[in-house]
């Protein structure tokens, strides 16, 4: 875990989250900062550890770096209106690299950071189709929808509210 210890410590990682709790401070819905995103990770580590097949073997690393990423978007989205699975992209890929992930490995968690909102079934069987499954379904269920005041309010559509604990 040595590179994610690197992106904990990064500047532009550290720039970003503070900005991030700034921009959502008043916010009464969920939130995207290191206590989600280590959320998002913990469970997409879990949900790996369960279904771990030889074929199927996504490195902790990769989960971690995906997870840790996934949200950074937010602060352009909330500042000029982009979408943020798109607008992290570029500062996902500056830390990758500087953390020093190779191309194939910026790939894989660039994929599963741009998609992570996908609603689209995955019907590929890759590494890359593996970790972006994992994130997509660790970020719904990191979401506590069972004991949050403003759920009511909330626009997920009941259907997809998290009302107990899965991993």
């Amino acid at each position: 875990m040595k590179r994610i210890n690197q992106l904990l410590r990064h500047p532009k990682f550290t720039e970003t989250l503070k900005r991030l709790e700034f921009l959502e401070k008043d916010r009464i819905y969920c939130r995207h900062g290191l206590s989600h995103l280590l959320d998002v990770a913990r469970i997409a580590s879990l949900m790996q550890y369960q279904k771990k097949t030889p074929e199927n073997d996504i490195d902790t690393e990769l989960i971690y770096a995906a997870a840790l990423l996934h949200d950074l978007g937010r602060v352009p989205q909330y500042e000029q209106g982009l979408p943020h699975e798109t607008a992290g992209l570029p500062l996902a890929k500056e830390l990758l690299s500087d953390c020093g992930f190779s191309k194939e490995e910026q790939s894989v968690v660039l994929d599963a950071v741009l998609f992570h909102r996908s609603t689209e079934e995955i019907d590929t069987c890759s590494k890359t189709a593996d970790l972006r499954a994992l994130l997509i379904a660790a970020d719904k269920l990191s979401r506590n929808c069972f004991c949050c005041a403003a759920s009511d309010t909330c626009y997920w559509p009941e259907k997809e509210k998290n009302r107990g604990i899965v991993f």
